[in-house]
């Protein structure tokens, strides 16, 4: 629930930075559009290629200080930064460095 709420609240300080062909949970860009947006670049561009991507935790090696600091440009309310300080640090980082150090960063077919 609280991750809901943060989103919620997030969102409006955050989603007209991203481009418009940012799919990843955004309200009206679902897999449909996507899939949708991307036949329509085929259509106009038949010699082109669309790259799908999808970097497995990627969310687990964002460095959690420089994620507050970009959040706290953007949010002023002290509550707010004081809970999301404490969602994003409830996984400890040297967690995250130990699990990146026993998996490949890339897994090659």
């Amino acid at each position: 629930m609280v991750h809901r709420l943060l989103y919620d609240y997030l969102v409006p300080a955050f989603d007209k930075t991203f481009i418009h062909d940012a799919w990843s949970c955004r309200s009206g860009k679902g897999l449909l559009g996507a899939i949708e947006r991307a036949q329509e670049f085929m259509r106009k561009n038949p010699r082109a290629f669309i790259w799908r991507a999808d970097i497995r935790k990627f969310f687990d090696s964002v460095d959690q200080e420089i994620l507050i600091r970009l959040i706290e440009r953007r949010v002023l309310d002290p509550a707010a930064i004081r809970i999301i300080r404490e969602t994003v640090f409830s996984f400890p980082q040297r967690e995250r460095e130990r699990e990146r150090e026993r998996e490949p960063l890339l897994e090659c077919p």
